[in-house]
């Protein structure tokens, strides 16, 4: 499956197409984001697939234990800046986190591409402030 109908780089957008697990969904690029996946598909993409010998239509070569072995790298490397990183999955719940914290649990649910609001609502962080003064202006204890 290719990707080259996924990504409008001009429009600074790109469909993320859905799983059994997620809905599709498009997002809105920034500019640095544009930039920089435009040196990718331009540059680096090829570097890539040649350095892993995995030549695909897929935006990236996934299908390789090499590709593995790099974000591995990459990943030991960010613990070196960041003690608390563990793994990717880790910080794409961490952005997720961030996101609800921002907009509005539907949108966040479309950008994560969760089938389920119930999927998106466990990242949300409990506001301990706010249930203290719904608990004292509902069940004040004097």
């Amino acid at each position: 499956m290719g990707y080259q109908g996924n990504i409008d780089l001009n429009k600074g957008k790109i469909h993320i197409p859905g799983t059994k697990r997620s809905n599709a969904r498009k997002l809105d690029l920034k500019r640095v984001q544009t930039n920089l996946l435009r040196q990718y598909l331009e540059h680096d993409r090829a570097i890539l697939q040649k350095k892993i010998n995995c030549y695909t239509e897929a935006l990236f070569s996934l299908n390789s234990t090499r590709y593995n072995s790099m974000t591995h790298d990459i990943c030991n490397k960010l613990k070196m800046i960041n003690l608390r990183v563990t793994n990717f999955r880790q910080i794409r719940s961490s952005v997720i986190t961030l996101w609800t914290e921002k907009h509005d649990l539907r949108r966040v649910q479309i950008m994560a591409g969760h089938r389920y609001i119930s999927s998106t609502e466990k990242y949300q962080k409990t506001d301990l402030k706010s249930l203290y003064e719904a608990i004292t202006q509902y069940h004040p204890l004097q």
